[in-house]
């Protein structure tokens, strides 16, 4: 079943990828497939990876060779939305230098975040809701029983030095937490050749 959470997941990843008005979108996995098929249903080229065939993408592979299975294939946009913490915290260069090479334009890449928030929305009756949160850097167990690693979980994986892994081969384009669950960093990035 798919809760609250994963339906704002799929919403900022949606208005993420329009914002920059692709041609063709890889999606790094798959899921559920609601993402793929919101693209579809408006015309854009999509192409599903995912590691498991179950999923039913269309390529199956790792997403530590991706070019390997892309053939050569640039994208305009690469989605990599909650796949990157299932992996060695090691393989998290060779990675996003993967997904660099699969785009034309740009890389979008969502993270967890480990430690504790306190949230509070208020509505502004004329505007939008406004969200303030305020992250403590507590270390508690992965979100995840699945992930081997969280932004914050561990002295190499602050999100400074995420951040300055991806300066390294991107322009950090955009990026901010879920507004309404800040427990998902999600970062555009734009793709220097």
């Amino acid at each position: 079943m798919i809760d609250k959470n994963h339906w704002l997941a799929f919403y900022y990843q949606i208005k993420e990828i329009e914002k920059v008005k692709p041609k063709s979108l890889l999606i790094v996995g798959k899921g559920c497939g609601i993402v793929d098929d919101y693209f579809k249903n408006r015309g854009i080229s999509v192409t599903t990876f995912d590691i498991d065939k179950n999923t039913k993408p269309d390529i199956v592979g790792d997403v530590r060779n991706l070019t390997d299975y892309t053939k050569g294939r640039l994208y305009d946009v690469v989605l990599c939305a909650e796949v990157l913490e299932h992996l060695p915290f090691s393989d998290f260069d060779r990675c996003i230098k993967e997904l660099h090479k699969a785009s034309k334009k740009y890389v979008i890449i969502t993270l967890p975040y480990n430690g504790m928030f306190f949230s509070i929305k208020i509505d502004f009756p004329l505007f939008h809701d406004k969200y303030f949160n305020l992250y403590i850097p507590y270390k508690k167990s992965l979100q995840h029983k699945v992930h081997q690693w969280e932004i914050g979980s561990n002295k190499n994986t602050s999100l400074i030095q995420i951040k300055q892994k991806l300066k390294n081969i991107y322009h950090i384009d955009n990026e901010f937490q879920y507004p309404s669950f800040p427990y998902i960093h999600l970062f555009r990035l734009k793709v220097v050749k």
